[in-house]
């Protein structure tokens, strides 16, 4: 029995990888962070200053980690959006396989099987994969880190080549995203509670710092983050608060996605938010601390718990990939819960297979649905063409405004600022126009009027240049003129 199921779960990994890379678009959304990975990737290349090429504002630098990741991929096969796709696919398998070996620590083999089944359909990554960031090959270390050290913590002796994979592991998780101090934070608080030796705890803290110190070498500070986030202990604790309901909301979207822009009504709304949310975050926590007081907790409950109290005072939100990490040991904990307490009435634990199955043929539906599912915009006819006349009628020397600076600095190696950063600073933006001797404006059709209107009178004289249906080019003729000429938008392009 066992064989044929390890037949069936291989089957269906040969069949994710069908689906998965079959279904990779050749092209991208807008995004931004994906640019500047891949920015960041061939100045380590070229051995070029890390931060170079981003945008024209100075700007925050991403961890050293993925970028180390795509920097072979591109050297070999160049900046192609397809391949380097692949990473997410990949690294999603692991991620699984490294749950399911966690899984069978706790859980009987069916169903850690079908647990690893239900993630290896998700209709979340299905459309998620699309996006070069560092979220998924994050989870994927991640995991790989909280195995290793489950097996650390469980084993008495470990050879030295162990040691020194725990020890890489847990770093490149950090090194990928700062999310992975929560994993440090959570060892050495295990290390500490339960007593270890403190050679142990010295090793980590070690490790940490060597980290945190290889990513200063690359101009990259945590504090910047931290300093978006609301001041003071009131504005703290009104956030967080509005945090845990944002934060589950987001766990229940990653298994049902059809949950988001579902509108409750009011009364729903506040039974959830004010009531069902706050005890499901504090009993959890709660339940986590007892247990850990008591000595009965392992690794991945002390990471569960860490990672809990982080997403309370995180101030950025970053929708459902901020609680990838928890998605899968919550997943193991919350069926061990179940299992455990239907022992007695379900020993074969009948009623929990079936939810997975039922989850199973949900998360089937939903890829279903959205197989044909493509965000690209930059493989466009549109947006080609404005790159094609960026990149064969201006000069390297010129400078551009627009809302997405860092895609078009990559795609065009021209020199990008975005209209504002900080929204203190978008009722004046214009002013960033002669502050960066902006030559071309560059607009959605759609917002370009807007964007006019925007200005004092008679503050600039502009000439439109450029056109195609999406996407107008205004050139900046003088700063402080007398006489606004304003584009007009058709449909014909120039």
């Amino acid at each position: 029995m066992k064989k044929i199921s390890n037949i069936i779960f291989y089957g269906l990994i040969v069949l994710f990888l069908y689906v998965q890379l079959t279904t990779i678009k050749a092209g991208h959304s807008w995004g931004g962070d994906f640019s500047q990975y891949i920015q960041h990737a061939k100045n380590l290349i070229e051995l070029k200053p890390y931060h170079q090429g981003i945008m024209l504002d100075e700007w925050v630098n991403n961890p050293v980690g993925f970028p180390l990741m795509l920097a072979p991929w591109i050297k070999v096969f160049g900046v192609n959006f397809k391949v380097l796709k692949i990473i997410n696919v990949l690294s999603w398998l692991f991620f699984v396989l490294f749950l399911r070996a966690l899984a069978k620590k706790r859980l009987d083999d069916p169903l850690a099987d079908l647990l690893s089944i239900c993630l290896l359909t998700s209709p979340f990554f299905f459309t998620f994969k699309q996006n070069i960031i560092s979220d998924v090959p994050f989870l994927s270390l991640l995991t790989c880190s909280l195995f290793l050290c489950h097996h650390f913590f469980t084993t008495k002796k470990h050879s030295f080549a162990f040691l020194c994979l725990l020890a890489i592991s847990l770093s490149f998780t950090l090194l990928i995203r700062w999310a992975g101090l929560t994993l440090f934070a959570s060892v050495i608080l295990y290390l500490l509670i339960n007593a270890y030796d403190k050679k142990y705890v010295v090793a980590t803290m070690l490790i940490l710092g060597l980290t945190i110190f290889v990513q200063s070498l690359a101009g990259i500070n945590l504090g910047h983050h931290l300093q978006e986030g609301p001041q003071g202990w009131v504005a703290w604790s009104h956030q967080s608060y509005q945090l845990m309901s944002y934060n589950l909301n987001n766990f229940f979207i990653f298994f049902v996605p059809s949950f988001k822009g579902v509108v409750l009504s009011r009364g729903v709304t506040f039974l959830f938010t004010d009531i069902v949310t706050p005890i499901i975050f504090f009993g959890s926590i709660l339940f986590l601390l007892l247990r850990m007081m008591k000595k009965k907790a392992d690794i991945l409950e002390y990471f569960l718990l860490v990672y809990l109290c982080a997403l309370l005072i995180w101030p950025l939100q970053g929708g459902v990939r901020y609680v990838l990490p928890i998605v899968g040991v919550c997943l193991i904990l919350m069926i061990q819960g179940v299992v455990v307490g239907l022992q007695k009435q379900d020993p074969k634990a009948w009623v929990v297979k079936g939810l997975c199955l039922l989850l199973i043929m949900s998360n089937g539906v939903h890829i279903y649905k959205n197989y044909s599912f493509n965000d690209d915009v930059i493989a466009q006819p549109d947006t080609q063409e404005l790159i094609a006349w960026i990149k064969e009628t201006t000069q390297p020397e010129d400078h551009f405004m627009f809302q997405r600076p860092r895609t078009l600095t990559l795609i065009t190696d021209r020199k990008f600022a975005p209209f504002f950063i900080y929204s203190q600073d978008a009722a004046k933006w214009y002013q960033r126009i002669e502050r960066f001797n902006i030559r071309y404006l560059l607009a959605f059709n759609s917002s370009v009027h807007k964007m006019l209107s925007s200005f004092p009178p008679d503050y600039i004289q502009l000439r439109q240049v450029w056109q195609n249906e999406k996407y107008v080019v205004l050139e900046v003729v003088e700063i402080k003129g007398r006489d606004v000429i304003p584009a007009e938008v058709g449909n014909s392009k120039k």
